[in-house]
């Protein structure tokens, strides 16, 4: 099985090639996420059809940085699919949705099971920097630090989005929505989503780089 991945942050901006299940020209959804060991992450992409037409996806898992997978589970596309969060616990993953808007998964074992847990329309999703930890955003947003058994309000902020955690307990880095859509607002919390201050980022003038 020959795997062609080329890695940018957690997203395959490349094709992927799983042998000749998967054709050069299908372009689907991948994802990828973290694993809580050097070396290791998740893929979950489309995988093959079979012969009753019924669309698989796979997720696979690595401990070599992609030199070889490991199929963990697969799934009917149609009937579960969604994001990959990787834990800082060994063996750890979430994924997000699962089967329906308002569901998640946890799996405990890299991926070959998963334990569905129920939220209500969840519309935005991170993992946290240490174990357990998981962001939701659903009329509000809310922590876990049980893996998903029990969720805290932390705030009520409708205009902004969740995207990514930071290095240190309580870090959320989160996009806000501005009236202005050439403009980009960049919301920062470090008491875990509870508060934010809010910057316009400024991007550097492109004659810079025109001049070099």
């Amino acid at each position: 099985m020959k795997i062609i991945l080329n890695l940018k942050a957690v997203f395959i901006t490349s094709i992927v090639l799983l042998g000749p299940l998967v054709s050069y020209s299908q372009y689907t959804h991948r994802f990828m996420t973290r694993g809580a060991d050097t070396a290791e992450f998740y893929l979950c992409c489309q995988w093959y059809a079979d012969a009753e037409h019924i669309t698989w996806n796979g997720i696979f898992h690595s401990i070599d940085n992609g030199q070889s997978l490991s199929v963990q589970r697969k799934m009917n596309r149609l009937v579960e699919g969604g994001l990959l969060f990787g834990d800082d616990s060994a063996g750890v993953i979430y994924q997000i949705p699962m089967s329906s808007q308002d569901t998640f998964g946890v799996s405990y074992n890299y991926g070959v099971t998963f334990e569905k847990k129920y939220f209500n329309d969840i519309w935005f999703e991170t993992a946290g920097c240490t174990a357990g930890e998981l962001y939701l955003g659903s009329f509000g947003i809310y922590r876990s630090g049980d893996y998903g058994s029990s969720f805290t309000f932390q705030s009520n902020y409708d205009s902004i989005r969740l995207e990514e955690v930071g290095t240190e307990p309580g870090e959320l880095f989160c996009k806000k929505a501005s009236e202005n859509p050439d403009s980009l607002q960049l919301a920062y919390s470090s008491d875990f989503g509870q508060t934010f201050s809010i910057n316009m980022l400024r991007f550097p003038d492109d004659t810079i780089f025109s001049r070099s």
